[in-house]
């Protein structure tokens, strides 16, 4: 038994980057040029009842009620800006279409309190309705026009959100979300990473059965997670994102990357596309980017090695062409911006 424990130590990083769709790890891009900003930005903190999240909310100089979006990040140890500050690069764009942005850093990160190691799928779901009152209560708001953009893991949450703790949202945008279940996903990533890293299929099959027997004993024996740095994964191993996308009938757009080793297009389409008929939702559009990876940024191979490097000296976030695009015209499509 303490042989597997410490195997689930030393292996505590392997989970961490193979986890619900990881993001990269929290590696900073430049900071945004507040000298050139056509747009107002302030740092705000949400008292969601349980914590205190601290964020940063942008919104346009027109002095008036406009639309807003909350961007629900990754899994881990994710900031408001996100890696590479993509989720800030997202905000930027939108924020200039007419379009409020919230952005906010997870439990324990950054300036908010709290523990993102030991929330649950349901207490994510709650920090984000709290956000939502709390965008209602501000007068550059329209409270009628309130969406959720979430990415990777935050695309598992958007949902829920819409599903069970706030009726109040105008639409949803998921950036590489997957439909498989949670336990499903990281065996999948660690296949894809290890094929993608040289391996041989054998090789690669060891490392999800080594994998998948460390996730057996997870589920099985959770007095020890307190012990682990992948403990979070006690909490969310269960997860099957399905029940939750089949009752989601906002208006959804839902956008992934043809090289995604954690959300793979042919795999997850499938399952998100047969839950939003199931729901009947009759608005929702499903669009994959050729040639990108998990981070909706150009790619040959779409592994995170090739994603540092694309990165390394690089003096802004490079998207795929059209992603921005494509987010900016599908919102303003379904809300009034004038």
């Amino acid at each position: 038994m303490s042989r597997l424990i410490y195997s689930l130590l030393l292996n505590s990083l392997i989970l961490f980057l193979a986890s619900c769709g990881q993001n990269a790890p929290p590696l900073s891009g430049p900071a945004p040029d507040s000298t050139t900003q056509a747009f107002h930005s302030a740092d705000v903190t949400i008292d969601t009842g349980a914590v205190t999240l601290a964020g940063t909310l942008l919104t346009p100089l027109e002095e008036k009620p406009v639309p807003a979006v909350i961007i629900i990040p990754g899994s881990g140890a994710a900031t408001r800006d996100g890696s590479w500050n993509m989720y800030r690069s997202i905000g930027d764009y939108l924020v200039q279409r007419g379009i409020a942005v919230l952005l906010y850093d997870k439990r324990g990160v950054g300036g908010s309190t709290g523990d993102w190691e030991s929330e649950t799928f349901d207490e994510r779901a709650q920090d984000v309705a709290a956000m939502v009152t709390y965008l209602q209560s501000r007068k550059e708001i329209d409270p009628r026009q309130i969406g959720l953009v979430g990415h990777s893991q935050g695309a598992y949450i958007a949902p829920l959100v819409v599903a069970e703790f706030s009726s109040d949202i105008k639409f949803v945008v998921l950036l590489a979300g997957s439909g498989e279940k949670v336990w499903d996903q990281i065996l999948m990533n660690e296949r894809a990473e290890s094929l993608g890293n040289g391996l041989s299929e054998d090789e690669a099959n060891e490392r999800v059965a080594d994998l998948e027997g460390q996730l057996q004993f997870i589920q099985k024996v959770r007095s020890p997670c307190r012990l682990l740095k992948a403990h979070y994964l006690c909490f969310v191993l269960d997860y099957d994102p399905a029940p939750v996308l089949e009752r989601l009938t906002v208006p959804t757009l839902a956008l992934y990357a043809e090289l995604d080793t954690q959300v793979p297009p042919e795999v997850n389409i499938p399952l998100v596309e047969s839950a939003l008929k199931t729901t009947g939702n009759d608005d929702y559009t499903i669009h994959t980017f050729e040639k990108a990876n998990h981070w909706f940024a150009p790619a040959e191979i779409g592994m995170t090695t090739e994603m540092r490097k694309l990165m390394e000296g690089s003096d802004g976030y490079q998207f795929v062409p059209g992603f921005l695009e494509l987010i900016g015209d599908w919102i303003t499509a379904r809300v009034l911006v004038e």
